[in-house]
């Protein structure tokens, strides 16, 4: 933890401007000596002074492979250092859930993403990775329509319930590795 918090302020340092880290995703079964995934990445985010990028899809591969879950997780971090969330789908492969990018985000994510973004009051960009090819036409229609102001949580119900969203404080750009929210 000290390690990670160390290079982190070493990059602020480097950049000079506020930088966040990810919460990575780990194939790794957990040991019973070891920090909580939540305690960890909230130890930190406090020893650094920095902001979390809440990649969600990592954190649900994590929990399919045995680590703890993304709820549990989210509840050891401090939400105020949410600054971007990042969304994707996976695959099952050899006895593992993959964050491969290589499907659509099922509908628990956007679900469990909604009720996150709505404790986190610094949220500042959602990234959506998804693979071209494995955009439905539901969220490729939503996607079209997603040029303009919106409120994060109403970006996530349109993608579920095409035709929901309404404008509000966000921006959307349309990335090729998917859509930020600044």
């Amino acid at each position: 933890m000290k390690t990670a918090a160390a290079r982190i302020d070493e990059m602020r340092r480097a950049v000079g401007v506020p930088v966040a880290f990810e919460t990575s995703v780990n194939y790794l079964r957990p040991h019973q000596d070891e920090l909580s995934d939540g305690c960890f990445v909230r130890s930190v985010a406090e020893a650094a002074d920095c902001g979390i990028l809440l990649d969600l899809h990592n954190l649900l591969s994590n929990e399919r492979n045995g680590r703890d879950s993304l709820r549990a997780v989210f509840d050891e971090i401090p939400p105020e250092r949410v600054w971007e969330i990042h969304l994707a789908g996976g695959m099952q492969y050899r006895g593992y859930w993959l964050d491969s990018h290589s499907s659509h985000i099922e509908g628990e994510l956007f679900d469990v993403a909604r009720a996150i973004v709505a404790e986190c009051p610094n949220i500042r960009a959602i990234i959506f990775q998804m693979m071209e090819q494995h955009i439905d036409e539901r969220s490729r229609d939503a996607l079209r329509v997603v040029t303009f102001e919106c409120d994060p949580a109403a970006l996530l119900t349109a993608l579920v319930e095409p035709g929901a969203l309404a404008p509000e404080r966000f921006h959307v750009d349309v990335l090729t590795n998917g859509i930020k929210i600044r």
